[in-house]
């Protein structure tokens, strides 16, 4: 594959991609982000000031909105940690945490927030090995595979992108918008 990585998401920009609208970062998001790796320390404090608008509110949700843009994991990691206990959320596995960010990929690219080459891109980078390489998020991978390699084949891609998301979304009973 391409170096068109996707490795991690901006403030502001938290829910794999979005480009019409601004989404909102869900905690359970965050935490599969941070258990596989992926959440960079700068996006706490916004991530706090969400979850403090939408009304989740702890001393440590209070502190992680106070956080500066410059916040290291060294800074933060114990805070995050302490923020997952207060709000209740028992730790997940990689491949647990691997499957939540495929499934909201997945849910971008059938509701078109994310075009579907960045969502299988995502897929296949972030989830796909750390879950295993199972079969259902294969053909993620194989899609983004063709449709950086094949220029010319790239909305057919796109096609068969959104149907895996929506195929995949059926299998797991997740719904797609």
């Amino acid at each position: 594959m391409c170096a068109a990585r996707a490795d991690y998401w901006t403030p502001l920009q938290l829910s794999l991609g979005v480009r019409q609208t601004r989404a909102t970062m869900t905690i359970e998001l965050a935490q599969a982000l941070y258990r596989l790796g992926r959440l960079p320390p700068d996006t706490l404090g916004a991530l706090g000031v969400e979850l403090l608008t939408s009304g989740i509110d702890s001393p440590g949700v209070r502190e992680l909105a106070w956080l500066s843009e410059s916040a290291t994991w060294a800074e933060v990691g114990k805070l995050f940690d302490r923020v997952l206990e207060e709000l209740g959320k028992a730790p997940i596995s990689e491949r647990a945490a691997a499957y939540v960010v495929a499934e909201v990929a997945a849910r971008d690219i059938v509701a078109g927030r994310t075009t579907p080459y960045e969502g299988a891109a995502r897929i296949a980078y972030t989830s796909w090995h750390a879950a295993g390489m199972p079969d259902e998020l294969t053909g993620f991978y194989f899609w983004a595979d063709e449709w950086e390699d094949h220029p010319e084949y790239r909305d057919a891609c796109e096609q068969d992108i959104r149907r895996e998301a929506q195929l995949f979304l059926a299998s797991r009973g997740v719904e797609s918008a």
